[in-house]
């Protein structure tokens, strides 16, 4: 007998270790799997921008600036490869206002919006993104609302809440409410767009009124309750404004998986509850469950162990397997079903510590010394009147790096749960994580989906030219490009379609360059051609829809502005050299009473000089390149405010754009001259400074429509030239409109030194406080948001 059961023991034993090992083989294979699809859905690159607004409220006829951040999410970086960042300012119904091209260098770019009192009183947003975000199905922009008051109209609006655009909503912790456990449930009290209420708490009853329970809102309108759902049915009760608001708890399921988790209450902890019913574990037949943790391409896996006598499972483990920001947790099976998912935050560990600790005024300046604890940091900083209320920082760079990227819907009020890392700001984040209506990334594309790059990265602009006329040997011809102003001398091949291409090029809008036909011998030939900018505005494929504004009751209340005084310049007249000998013929024409006035005759010894001499003496940057000409001011304008500019050029009144013409004039041919190095008089869009009109004697005209060889081009779409902050023309800083709406001064770009101080100058405004708000980054992604009110010296 015990030869007979001695084999069946061992069959038994070797049958379970078999087992054993392969549910271990299916399981490691399914992590495989799992792992290789969250990795191949967040391969690429992703990019996220973060805007620091000088204010967030504008009067109509004030300029909107701001300094751009670039992140890398999956190094906590600055994203080094991004340089055209495109930006839209749109309305309140989301119809575009204006849009613009930027550069950006090290992570780091700057631009402005011109307001306009045609601009109504409103919200108003500005989106920010990158072409190669067109390469997701998720919205990867970045979108800053701010608010334009109206000068002729000057009034904020106040609105009393409509009861019947209040919106409860339930949110079961892990997705889904489960009957016969208890269910952690989220609720989220607000308007129409998610905004939240002067609403405290809220009654959760049954129907029958047998059970009841109060439930308190955090100031964002979110709170959480336990509930055992069975047979009854529950509703919630809102008492406001002497009206009752009724809402019914969506019905619970027979089966699914509960998922609470806790990252506030200890400090390194993290702890998960997996609860569920027995229906639940029958179907799934003891099929293993896996809990992935992950933030982008980042993954790492728990063991779950659920049975019919243990029906839920308490996991703690360290917060070390958690990236800094947003983290999502997803159970899922072997078949790879999604049960739950939820979504924690862990805050970065390494702050940023700031001080001012050095104030010194000089004359009409304040120097101010700031350290941080953190060297080579990019900084922006808006000084503003100490009782500003034209700043609501309603996004920190801290939201905008680490939260924002991993919501479907942008919070508008989580500065308050950066500012300070205490465990009600990590409850009340915990909160609005639970209260989402849809995570942004779905498990369903992930498993299915891997983005496909079918748009590029974009390095500066192209510029495409297709020639029309026949070219008989391509090879022996290049097309040149110069631009004196951007520093450009290129030349590239044709195509075999006629075509050319002068890619990466960083060029401003407006700019002024030339195209040449040129031979493998040197020679300059005509060219006809007709080119354009390709990627100047890269257009984004998620249009912007701002949220419906709610039918809530406004009232106007007015408010007190800055005033201004008159800044318009009026321009000196330049001193005609008026001799009493010479009648200048043509100073009475339109603009040349302004400029310098010189008259040549036949008795003149100076009139076998060429024109260009002349022009030269007379203060101007000649360059003569043998087969061309350029002329330039000495004036320095340009997108960096590094290069030059052209003056505007008549001859006979008749405004000349290739300066060829006058290679072989002489003086002799020339009547009259008026010029200036600095005034223009024709109003351009082209950045032009100063004026030459040349008049030519009677008979010696000579025919303007020369033959060129160059072709000139005039940039549009490039990106938008870097200015300096202007500040406004305050008749005083002394009153409320001043300190509700004014500003100090807007520094765009600091760079901390090696010992981590830095310094800056503010002008002195007679006020006796100032509120600082700084954010910046730095180059291992070390994150700085903060406000500081500030001791001025009298």
């Amino acid at each position: 007998m015990k030869k007979i059961i001695l084999p069946i023991i061992t069959s038994i034993f070797l049958l379970s270790i078999n087992n054993i090992y392969s549910q271990k083989v299916n399981a490691e294979s399914t992590i495989e799997k799992i792992g290789s699809f969250i990795k191949s859905y967040f391969e690429l690159n992703r990019e996220t921008i973060h805007l620091q607004l000088n204010k967030t409220t504008f009067l109509s006829d004030e300029e909107i600036w701001f300094k751009g951040y670039v992140y890398d999410r999956k190094s906590k970086t600055p994203f080094l490869l991004t340089t055209n960042i495109y930006a839209t300012l749109y309305d309140e119904v989301g119809k575009k206002i204006e849009e613009k091209l930027l550069y950006a260098n090290s992570g780091n770019f700057t631009g402005r919006f011109e307001l306009n009192n045609n601009l109504t009183s409103g919200k108003y947003y500005i989106q920010v993104y990158t072409n190669w975000m067109n390469n997701f199905k998720e919205d990867e922009s970045s979108i800053f609302q701010i608010q334009i008051i109206n000068k002729e109209e000057p009034n904020l609006s106040n609105y009393t809440i409509n009861p019947s655009n209040i919106n409860v909503e339930f949110y079961p912790e892990g997705g889904n409410l489960i009957a016969g456990i208890a269910n952690t449930i989220g609720i989220k009290v607000g308007d129409c767009n998610d905004m939240p209420l002067p609403i405290t708490e809220i009654q959760i009853v049954s129907v029958n009124g047998e059970k009841s329970q109060k439930v308190y809102l955090n100031e964002f309108g979110h709170g959480k309750f336990e509930l055992f759902p069975g047979l009854q049915t529950f509703k919630s009760v809102i008492n406001f404004n002497n009206e009752k608001i009724e809402t019914y708890l969506p019905t619970a399921f027979e089966t699914g998986i509960s998922l609470e988790a806790n990252s506030y209450t200890r400090e390194d902890e993290i702890i998960l509850k997996i609860k569920t019913n027995k229906k639940t574990l029958n179907l799934l037949q003891e099929k293993p469950l896996f809990i992935i943790i992950n933030q982008d391409d980042k993954v790492s896996f728990l063991d779950v162990e659920l049975n019919k006598n243990t029906l839920d499972q308490t996991i703690i483990f360290s917060s070390k397997k958690l990236r800094d920001g947003v983290n999502t947790i997803t159970i899922i099976d072997k078949d790879l079903n999604k049960f739950a998912e939820r979504q924690i935050f862990k805050y970065p560990e390494n702050k940023t510590k700031l001080s001012f600790h050095s104030y010194q005024k000089t004359k009409d300046t304040i120097d101010v010394i700031g350290k941080l604890n953190s060297d080579n940091t990019n900084l922006s900083l808006t000084i503003l009147p100490e009782n500003s209320i034209s700043i609501n920082q309603e996004s920190t760079i801290f939201s905008s790096f680490l939260l924002h990227p991993y919501l479907r819907k942008k919070n508008y009020n989580s500065n308050y749960l950066f500012n300070y890392t205490t465990r009600e700001s990590q409850y009340d984040l915990d909160l609005l994580l639970l209260n989402q209506k849809k995570l942004k990334y779905n498990w369903e594309d992930i498993k299915s989906l891997s983005p496909k790059i079918n748009y590029e990265f974009e390095y500066g602009i192209t510029l495409k030219g297709t020639i029309n006329q026949v070219l008989s040997n391509k090879e022996k011809y290049k097309i040149q490009l110069f631009s004196l102003k951007s520093g450009i001398n290129e030349s590239t091949e044709i195509n075999d379609k006629n075509e050319f291409y002068f890619k990466n090029l960083v060029l401003a809008d407006s700019t002024e360059m030339d195209l040449t036909l040129i031979e493998d011998s040197g020679k300059l030939l005509s060219l006809k051609v007709y080119p354009q900018i390709l990627n100047g505005r890269s257009k984004f494929n998620k249009a912007f829809k701002p949220e419906e504004p709610c039918n809530h009751y406004a009232e106007k209340i007015d408010i007190e502005i800055p005033t201004y005084k008159d800044q318009t310049v009026k321009l000196k007249q330049v001193e005609i050299n008026e001799d009493k000998k010479k009648i200048f013929k043509h100073q009475n024409n339109i603009g040349n009473n302004l400029l310098k006035a010189y008259k040549f005759s036949d008795t003149d010894n100076n009139t076998n000089l060429s024109l260009l001499q002349f022009i030269e003496e007379k203060g101007f940057i000649v360059i003569n390149k043998i087969v061309t000409i350029e002329i330039y001011s000495r004036i320095l304008t340009s997108l960096n405010a590094e290069g030059k500019s052209k003056p505007e050029i008549f001859i006979d009144n008749v405004e000349i754009r290739n300066f060829d013409i006058l290679m072989d004039m002489k003086l002799d041919e020339v009547e009259e001259i008026y010029l200036s190095t600095t005034l223009t008089i024709i109003p351009s869009i082209r950045n032009r400074t100063g004026t030459i009109k040349i008049y030519r004697k009677k008979g010696l005209e000579r025919d303007l429509n020369y033959k060129r060889y160059s072709v000139p081009y005039i940039v549009k779409n490039g990106f938008s030239k870097t200015e300096n902050f202007k500040p406004n023309n305050y008749t005083t800083t002394e009153n409320k409109g001043f300190q509700n709406f004014g500003i100090i001064k807007w520094i765009p770009s600091i760079t901390t030194r090696s010992n981590s101080d830095f310094n800056f100058q503010i002008p002195d405004l007679k006020q006796k406080k100032a509120k600082i708000l700084i954010e910046g980054f730095s180059s291992d992604g070390k994150l700085i948001s903060e406000i500081k009110t500030i001791d001025l010296p009298q």
